[in-house]
């Protein structure tokens, strides 16, 4: 599973506190983030396309996910592309971790998480809340 460098999740954190995106909810929209990069990196989708969406989404129904699920995770992603869009002149940028950067988990646990990925191997750990 792809892990989030903390700048980014501190980011994203606070462009869903913008958005009007309750607190409590964050966890989950960081979780839906995760598996979409994860579900990019495994199907050799981009990202920042449309029609990456739309395949992370059928396969997320066809694992029976609520349909509060499935909303809930286009939003994560449709958040991360207006995130990424009002950065840049228009063009969605790279937010996959870097080599030797610290991360986050969805649920930041206090200790030492193993980088599931493809991707090569980094020295990740999650931060404290």
């Amino acid at each position: 599973m792809i892990n989030l460098p903390i700048d980014f999740a501190a980011r994203y954190i606070a462009f869903l506190s913008a958005n009007g995106i309750d607190q409590s909810q964050h966890r989950f929209y960081l979780k839906w983030l995760r598996y979409y990069l994860d579900f990019c990196t495994k199907y050799s989708f981009k990202w920042s396309e449309n029609d990456s969406l739309s395949a992370f989404l059928i396969k997320l129904k066809n694992k029976i996910q609520q349909p509060f699920m499935l909303e809930q995770a286009k939003k994560a992603v449709e958040l991360l592309w207006k995130m990424e869009s009002s950065k840049s002149t228009g063009e969605r940028k790279a937010v996959l971790p870097k080599e030797e950067r610290p991360a986050i988990t969805c649920n930041q646990a206090p200790k030492e998480i193993k980088n599931e990925s493809p991707l090569p191997r980094w020295r990740i750990f999650a931060r404290e809340s």
